[in-house]
């Protein structure tokens, strides 16, 4: 269940603020940026984030309205909306626009005056449908954090595992969004794994994350306004291939200091110290 973005690039500032608060809070975001890579098909991942969203935020400004692109998008949530009865577009106001006829009978968040009163509105409609199954903060010293949220779900028999974590340091001026993809092969399952719940499939990850990283560290280079995105597998004692995982790491703020190497690996066992504890 993810919140698809919709916004025009001159509004990209609000866009990526509204996207960090919103993941903040354990709700998984797609917005271009951060899921679109050098080389990917820009039509085809946006309609794949679409098809998958449980959402569209459309952020309603006057560049936004002249955009094609959202039209686009919101054309395409309307329809879902009418086939599958749901409510699926969430109007964002910035400025002072006229909303399209089609949704001007919805209630919009409005961020014209007060941001954090407009989020309010948004997270009143957003929160009560998410069941994150792990979330939390851990901070290994006085000045850096980890906020990470965990999800984990059963899809056609077979596993899959999401990990959102933003990384920040008190002293930097820049945070660092981690997120990972789990997706079990047909060896993963619950059956097979010989586990009996989905918290035994996060806690089997999370050990296999940190037995594979302790032998080989994941280190990635992050360099301002670009996302790194890398893949590597998860297998069994017997070297079956169980996992794929996909992973894109990304800065969002201001790195004043250029590009730096950010250790991946180094995340899941300092996560797994609070999860465990909890």
């Amino acid at each position: 269940m993810s919140v698809f973005i919709s916004y025009n690039h001159n509004d990209s500032n609000f866009a990526e603020r509204l996207a960090l608060e919103l993941t903040r809070r354990d709700i998984k975001v797609w917005k271009d940026s951060w899921r679109i890579g050098v080389g990917d098909s820009l039509i085809q991942k946006i309609q794949d984030g679409l098809e998958g969203a449980s959402f569209l935020c459309v952020i309603f400004s006057k560049k936004s309205l002249a955009s094609e692109w959202v039209k686009r998008e919101i054309t395409a949530g309307l329809l879902r909306e009418i086939e599958e009865r749901k409510v699926l577009i969430l109007p964002v106001l910035i400025d002072d626009c006229k909303l399209p006829l089609l949704v001007r009978d919805k209630s919009y968040a409005d961020f014209r005056g007060d941001f954090e009163e407009g989020l309010k509105k948004l997270l009143a409609v957003l929160v009560p449908y998410y069941r994150i199954q792990d979330f939390g903060r851990t901070s290994p010293n006085d000045h850096y954090y980890l906020d990470y949220g965990v999800f984990t779900e059963e899809r056609d028999g077979n596993l899959i595992l999401e990990i959102d974590i933003i990384s920040f340091d008190l002293e930097e001026s820049f945070s660092i969004l981690t997120q990972v993809r789990f997706v079990g092969t047909h060896a993963a399952t619950l059956e097979a794994l010989e586990i009996k719940s989905l918290q035994e499939a996060t806690d089997l990850v999370f050990d296999a994350c940190i037995s594979e990283f302790t032998e080989r560290p994941a280190r990635v280079v992050v360099s301002p306004g670009k996302k790194t995105t890398a893949h590597f597998t998860l297998s069994d004692k017997n070297g079956t291939l169980i996992f794929d995982a996909y992973t894109s790491v990304k800065s969002v703020g201001d790195m004043k200091k250029g590009a730096i190497v950010f250790n991946v690996g180094g995340l899941f066992p300092q996560i797994n110290a609070t999860r465990r504890s909890v």
